[in-house]
């Protein structure tokens, strides 16, 4: 778990300023800071989560280093993305449906056979 503060548009680097309602800059507050593998991370705050973890880079120069201080981490938002997420939520619990139906006509032919 970080503590983050988080950047306006006019701060984002990089490009990112443009993007602005899909994504997030965030500096880390304290010594938690995401790295490697955190990527897919929820970004909570009051219980609710906004975003997911995308990526990060350094502020100054070209330090890697997850304990560097000038890092700057970047989230995006899941209201942004959400029709297709509930797309993509909802043809996964389809193909679960039609799964679980072939499933159970194989056990019950099993069964009678």
């Amino acid at each position: 778990m970080t503590n983050d503060i988080i950047h306006d548009e006019t701060t984002c680097i990089n490009g990112i300023e443009s993007l602005w309602h899909q994504r997030l800059c965030v500096v880390p507050f304290g010594k938690s800071k995401p790295c490697q593998g955190d990527s897919g991370g929820p970004m909570i705050c009051n219980n609710l989560q906004y975003g997911v973890c995308s990526h990060g880079y350094p502020l100054i120069g070209l330090n890697q280093d997850c304990n560097y201080n000038a890092t700057q981490s970047v989230y995006m938002f899941i209201n942004y993305y959400e029709k297709w997420l509930k797309e993509i939520m909802g043809s996964k619990k389809k193909k679960n449906e039609v799964l679980g139906i072939c499933l159970s006509h194989i056990i019950t032919y099993c069964i009678l056979y």
